[in-house]
């Protein structure tokens, strides 16, 4: 879950499966909207972030480096070319291969580096085929 790599504290734990159920009232594995999503970090972070979106679908990689040097993770929303998504963490850059490197909250699924160019047109994560679509920062 995204929230565990947004805010860590071991004295406060919630499951992803409790996250669901308060943003969308009943356990439900479906990709939730940008606005559930900032509504969940908040929840997961102890009412203590307060995300915001863009109003473009994705980061500039001149942004992505602007955040990272500011100590700020980001999250990324990745649509898949069949519907639906996953979300996973924006958290370093690699400035000679234009590359972010993704945290991918999916238990055994592998975090490393993507090529920026790949994540705005489109890329496998977790298997499966999509691109960044939405961004959520604080």
């Amino acid at each position: 879950m995204v929230g565990e790599y947004a805010y860590d504290n071991p004295n406060f734990t919630i499951t992803q499966s409790r996250i669901v159920e308060l943003v969308k009232g009943y356990v439900v594995n479906v990709t939730a909207s940008i606005e559930e999503t900032v509504g969940a970090l908040f929840r997961a972070t102890n009412q203590t972030i307060i995300g915001s979106y863009t109003d473009i679908d994705y980061f500039s990689y001149y942004d992505v480096v602007s955040e990272i040097d500011s100590n700020q993770l980001f999250i990324i929303r990745i649509g898949w070319e069949q519907g639906g998504g996953h979300f996973v963490v924006g958290s370093g850059y690699d400035h000679v291969l234009n590359e972010i490197f993704i945290v991918n909250p999916k238990p055994e699924s592998e975090c490393k580096y993507y090529e920026y160019i790949e994540l705005v047109r489109g890329t496998k994560i977790t298997g499966v085929k999509g691109s960044w679509t939405d961004t959520i920062y604080y």
